[in-house]
C-alpha cells in the first residue's frame, strides 16, 4: 500500500485539482467537484462554468452522489 504525504503548504483543493488520483477521481470530476464546492448549482450553471457536456456532468453528478461526495436537491 503506497502512502502519501501532502505538504502542509498544499490546500486540500490544489491536492483535489492537481492529484484527483489520489482520491479515484478523473481530471473532470475532480473539475466538477471544486466547481460545486465553490459555488452550488444546477447542471446548466454547471455547463455554463465548466464547458463540460451537460450529458457528461449528469454522468459525473450521478458518480460524485454515489460516492456520498455530493448530495442532489430538488426544487418543489
Amino acid at each position: 500500500m503506497e502512502f502519501v504525504k501532502l505538504s502542509t503548504t498544499m490546500g486540500v483543493k490544489d491536492t483535489i485539482v492537481s492529484q484527483p488520483h489520489l482520491l479515484g477521481m478523473s481530471t473532470t470530476e475532480a473539475t466538477v467537484y471544486m466547481q460545486i464546492l465553490e459555488r452550488q448549482g444546477t447542471i446548466l450553471e454547471l455547463r455554463r462554468r465548466t464547458d463540460i457536456a451537460r450529458t457528461t456532468l449528469y454522468h459525473i453528478v450521478n458518480q460524485l452522489e454515489k460516492r456520498s461526495l455530493i448530495m442532489r436537491q430538488t426544487n418543489g
